[in-house]
């Protein structure tokens, strides 16, 4: 299963404020304002053209959020990952990911992201297929690999 939303206000920080352990694959892009995270012990500022990448059992937190922020999020879990025989695509990121959880990327691999996350927005709420894990896959797969 996954979940996919644009956050505008403060849905993000009502969710992650007070901290917890992480069940999913958990993408945020951030595309406006700025806000400033833990991941376990360390702290980061998170600024537009940065992605958060968390894997499951990671400790995250948002310890404050901007007025302005605009962050789309994508989080899945491990049974789409490996019905979609994801996994082995990104296995060998899996220890840059942890040790790198906020990457900067180039405004135009941002707005692929985005694109990518509005396109399973769509697929979950219009299309009604989001439970079509080889479909839903071939996305994530493309999203992932960028």
């Amino acid at each position: 299963m996954f979940d996919a939303y644009i956050d505008k206000s403060t849905l993000a920080i009502e969710k992650y404020g007070a901290g917890a352990q992480v069940d999913n694959y958990l993408f945020i892009v951030c595309t406006r304002g700025s806000c400033r995270i833990n991941v376990y012990i360390s702290e980061y500022e998170v600024r537009p053209n940065h992605i958060i990448t968390l894997l499951p059992n990671s400790y995250f937190r948002i310890i404050e959020q901007s007025d302005d922020a605009e962050l789309y999020i994508l989080s899945f879990d491990q049974r789409t990952l490996t019905a979609s025989h994801l996994f082995s695509s990104i296995i060998e990121h899996i220890i840059y990911f942890t040790e790198h959880p906020v990457i900067e990327l180039s405004s135009s691999a941002i707005d692929i992201m985005c694109s990518y996350i509005e396109l399973l927005m769509r697929i979950d709420t219009n299309l009604n297929i989001g439970s079509n894990q080889e479909f839903v896959g071939a996305i994530l797969y493309q999203f992932l690999v960028w």
